[in-house]
């Protein structure tokens, strides 16, 4: 072979197009819509006293907001607000209508607390304390479409098998 045929340039056949559908990924795609808990004042504790009347300059009123929406990125449905100030609000809406969704009710100010239900230890959702007791009126924001994420289904099998795992017994160590 001489020098000038190496040289010589080969010459490729045109690409033929392909006929393909496209293939999504099969993500959920969710209306999430955005409420505002609009201002209101909340009680905050200040200083060391446990109620309101037992000194009343140990607390102050503080205006706050929250934002609460439909459902979350997972896809989930929400049923409280972003905490603020320590507490947040469970929030029930009535999703029927797919384009109007409406909240149906707003408790008063809430937090969590370990009890006992059936037996068993729980984190659930009870009142803030005895003297706090203020409403919002609830304004709409906005509304987007979110695609719920896809979740690793071996990730969660190893989560599972973790949280199955239970504390040391009294006197063990890692060493």
């Amino acid at each position: 072979m001489g020098k000038a045929e190496k040289n010589k340039s080969v010459e490729q056949e045109p690409l033929k197009s392909v006929a393909f559908e496209r293939r999504t990924s099969n993500r959920k795609e969710i209306w999430s819509d955005t409420f505002k808990l609009s201002v209101a004042k909340y009680i905050k504790r200040i200083g060391v006293a446990t109620h309101p009347n037992e000194e009343p300059a140990d607390f102050a009123e503080a205006e706050h907001v929250h934002f609460v929406r439909t459902y979350d990125s997972d896809g989930k449905q929400m049923d409280r607000s972003a905490s603020i100030g320590g507490h947040f609000h469970l929030v029930k809406f009535d999703l029927t209508d797919k384009d109007n969704p409406k909240i149906v009710s707003v408790s008063g100010p809430m937090t969590l607390a370990r009890k006992q239900v059936q037996g068993r230890w729980q984190t659930v959702a009870v009142p803030l304390n005895d003297y706090d007791h203020h409403v919002h009126d609830v304004e709409y924001v906005s509304s987007g479409k979110v695609k719920a994420r896809i979740q690793n289904i071996e990730a969660l099998k190893v989560i599972a098998f973790e949280a199955q795992k239970g504390t040391a017994p009294d006197g063990a160590f890692e060493g």
